[in-house]
């Protein structure tokens, strides 16, 4: 689809960017005590592995293939864009967790991964506990570096590694007491080690942001705040469901 996309795009010369929404899955596969060092040229090779590996093709292998579809289809389009040199600018977009606001609460409520902030802070720990703990980034932010890529006119050419920081969902629940002290948030969720990965371009995707006027990132506060507002009363810290 995307390489389709992308050839359909060389064809009209009005068109000046192209813009790939890839994925932090595309260079790595988070696991713990595995940190290397995520660059320009950083590709999950064990996940294309692992995805193409002979059957069963058990629910286990879901993520294996999510990621290397991502690796493989961001990578091809690198490939024809380099060798048939389009009028037009390639850039893409690498999102760690998106978390934050919703963008659409009636219609979408709290979809993908920022249904895993909602679901912690109603106290359902089986879908966080089947879940990576990695890397966070504001889903507005990605919005941000998505226009970015789009208008920047220094942007050609480049993979933005939306990384904010690492968190745990220990750090994540702790947030949320701190935000809501009149809720009690249980079972404690115990804590884990940081991923220390280096995300070496992370640093120029938020001087980006700072270029267009903001701060920098969305701190992991904010965001999980933005995140669970409309979870609760007028700001009482209550929950709408009991839990």
């Amino acid at each position: 689809m995307g390489l389709n996309l992308l050839r359909s795009a060389a064809q009209n010369r009005d068109i000046r960017r192209f813009v790939y929404t890839s994925s932090c899955a595309a260079a790595t596969t988070p696991k713990h005590g595995n940190w290397p060092k995520i660059s320009n040229d950083t590709w999950n090779e064990e996940a294309i592995e692992e995805a193409w590996a002979p059957p069963p093709y058990l629910p286990d292998r879901g993520f294996a293939v999510y990621a290397a579809s991502k690796a493989q289809t961001e990578r091809e389009l690198w490939k024809w864009y380099h060798e048939n040199k389009p009028d037009f600018v390639l850039n893409t977009v690498l999102p760690s967790m998106n978390i934050g606001e919703s963008l659409d609460l009636d219609n979408q409520g709290h979809p993908s991964t920022s249904g895993l902030i909602e679901a912690l802070f109603r106290g359902n720990h089986e879908p966080v506990n089947a879940a990576h703990q990695y890397f966070y980034v504001d889903v507005k932010d990605t919005g941000r570096l998505h226009l970015a890529a789009l208008l920047h006119p220094d942007i050609c050419d480049e993979r933005i590694f939306a990384y904010a920081g690492p968190y745990t969902w220990h750090m994540i629940q702790t947030v949320m007491r701190d935000i809501y002290p009149e809720k009690e948030f249980s079972p404690d969720i115990a804590e884990a080690g940081l991923d220390r990965s280096e995300i070496v371009l992370a640093p120029k995707a938020e001087g980006y942001l700072k270029e267009m006027g903001y701060k920098g990132w969305t701190t992991l506060e904010e965001s999980v705040k933005m995140n669970t507002e409309d979870l609760c009363d007028f700001g009482t810290g209550l929950s709408n469901n009991l839990y």
